[in-house]
């Protein structure tokens, strides 16, 4: 049986492996191909990126997906928790949200957020590591697929609100 402690030590784990430097590199990442988003769609992008299955389906090149309702129909097992997700990684993307908008790489105007094409932010930098690397593979995936209404986006993933 797991202690409070070892319970804790976990969490603590898992929200520095998903924290907000992750999530800045991967809101951005699928802004740059988006243009521009609400916050509603880009709360959407870490509980996606952040679940290993998802992420290694979106990152390879071979995949072919061209919706949301065709991604949850051929991986339904990566969308089964996906509302806990969400809920748990909703703090984390609106900070990731804020340093964005701090260091240059967003914009904020009339509720929309939007992609500034001439920031000083390097994709490429391998120094980002390999997960960041496997985040920026799938973006414009990522992209296609969240290009679509947003009730209909959070409706086919459950998300609860």
């Amino acid at each position: 049986m797991e202690t409070v402690i070892e319970m804790n030590n976990y969490e603590n784990t898992r929200n520095l492996y998903n924290n907000e430097l992750i999530g800045a590199i991967a809101i951005a990442s699928v802004l740059k191909y988006l243009n521009n988003a609400s916050f509603s769609k880009c709360a959407l992008i870490l509980p996606i990126v952040t679940h290993k299955q998802s992420l290694n389906f979106l990152k390879q090149k071979n995949s072919v997906i061209r919706s949301m309702e065709e991604f949850v129909m051929k991986k339904p097992a990566c969308f089964v928790n996906f509302d806990d997700r969400y809920i748990s990684l909703l703090i984390i993307s609106l900070n990731a949200i804020t340093l964005l908008r701090e260091i240059g790489v967003i914009g904020i105007k009339d509720e929309i957020i939007y992609y500034i094409y001439d920031n000083k932010f390097q994709f490429s930098n391998k120094d980002l590591g390999k997960r960041t690397e496997d985040i920026i593979k799938s973006a414009e995936k990522l992209a296609t697929i969240l290009d679509e209404d947003i009730a209909n986006l959070y409706l086919q993933l459950r998300v609860k609100l």
